[in-house]
């Protein structure tokens, strides 16, 4: 009898796709934009992908309550495509979620390649010089924070508890 496997390997993850909600939150005091990689949901608790990753920057121009300007928004939009990069070659990751405000832009990882993460964020610290890139990660191997994003953008997805 063949073994079925629960997980799809994370060899796929490249063709796996994107599919991106996006929406304002409308019970937020202040400008918030949520993009959620709805395509995750079938990545969700993958034991190749159980560090979540956080790593978010300052506008240098913040617009408090409001939009980001738009081109330094573009900018930073940049930086994280960079940090991605940067850690789907180290190994294993998924990137899940963006968020943006007036005065900063945060951006949520999954990965499996833990090791890799200080020396990710040092060489972005090299690199980008127009803002300041923070990093936190924690184990999350099952995905509590990204059930608790799709929950917070009224999303009802299949992710596994």
């Amino acid at each position: 009898m063949e073994q079925v496997t629960k997980y799809l390997p994370v060899t796929c993850l490249a063709e796996a796709g994107e599919s991106w909600y996006r929406g304002l939150d409308s019970n937020a005091s202040e400008y918030l934009l949520a993009r959620v990689n709805l395509a995750a949901e079938r990545w969700a608790a993958h034991p190749l992908l159980d560090i979540r990753l956080n790593f978010a920057t300052l506008f240098n121009q913040p617009n408090p309550g409001g939009k980001p300007d738009e081109k330094e928004n573009s900018e930073v939009e940049m930086i994280g495509q960079k940090i991605y990069a940067y850690l789907k070659d180290a190994g294993p990751a998924l990137h899940v979620a963006t968020f943006t405000t007036g005065i900063l832009k945060e951006w949520v990882f999954y990965l499996g390649n833990r090791q890799a993460v200080p020396a990710i964020h040092e060489k972005i610290q090299s690199e980008i010089r127009s803002h300041e890139v923070e990093c936190a990660g924690q184990s999350d191997p099952a995905w509590k924070e990204f059930a608790s994003i799709l929950s917070k953008c009224h999303i009802r997805k299949n992710v596994h508890s």
